[in-house]
């Protein structure tokens, strides 16, 4: 299937400060989450990952599309660890010390997590999956994943569970490499950087691959 295009909104920052720091292993960004040492963990020194380190925050009630949504990213958590624990599913807590995989805009974080993220609202059929920095009751931060209606909201769980982190084709050009050629672009062309984040990519139920993405470009001087 022939790719489509991503077609990416960059961000300039001068002179900004440091990023977040969620601890060893952290990401910055949503270039590949299930890298070990964030959503999932070797503990044993074995080097295979045997734990999963996350909460899935859903609604206090939530809707059949959002608990399918969760189900598919669980799974995938499934896939990614040879270990387990069941009843990784969070709802009405008031703080988190691991990181969250935060489920729509209606749980009791969606509203002040992801305020902002997104860039403006989703429309019909778009899903959108972003970092959330460590702060305030999400201390080790996270992921929200979002959609303008339950299609996209849908859509967006399923890439995270499926594709993710390659753009599209499960063998083909990884998230990754989206920030490292826009740095490198610039950065040939005598422009000093400090970092270049890939802060958000919005997925469209109607189409295959990111559709749109959103890379924040911090440089160190005007």
């Amino acid at each position: 299937m022939r790719s489509i295009p991503t077609f990416m909104i960059l961000a300039f920052v001068l002179a900004s400060p440091a990023l977040a720091q969620a601890g060893p292993g952290a990401p910055a960004d949503v270039r590949d989450v299930f890298a070990r040492g964030f959503l999932v963990e070797d503990r044993n020194g074995d080097d295979l990952t045997d734990f999963v380190r996350t909460r899935i925050v859903l609604p206090v009630s939530p809707t059949v599309d959002e608990v399918a949504a969760a189900a598919n990213i669980a799974a995938r958590l499934g896939y990614e660890t040879s270990a387990l624990d069941m009843g990784i599913a969070a709802r009405g807590e008031t703080a988190f010390d691991v990181p969250v995989v935060i489920i729509g805009g209606r749980t009791s974080f969606g509203s002040a997590a992801i305020a902002g993220l997104w860039g403006g609202p989703l429309a019909a059929g778009e899903g959108a999956i972003g970092f959330i920095a460590p702060a305030g009751p999400l201390r080790a931060g996270g992921v929200a994943v979002d959609g303008g209606d339950a299609t996209g909201l849908l859509a967006a769980a399923a890439y995270l569970a499926g594709r993710y982190p390659s753009v599209w084709g499960m063998r083909g050009t990884a998230l990754a490499t989206v920030p490292e050629r826009i740095g490198r672009y610039l950065v040939e062309r005598g422009i000093v950087l400090e970092a270049t984040t890939l802060d958000r990519v919005v997925v469209d139920a109607m189409r295959p691959g990111i559709s749109r993405a959103l890379v924040t470009v911090r440089l160190a001087d005007a």
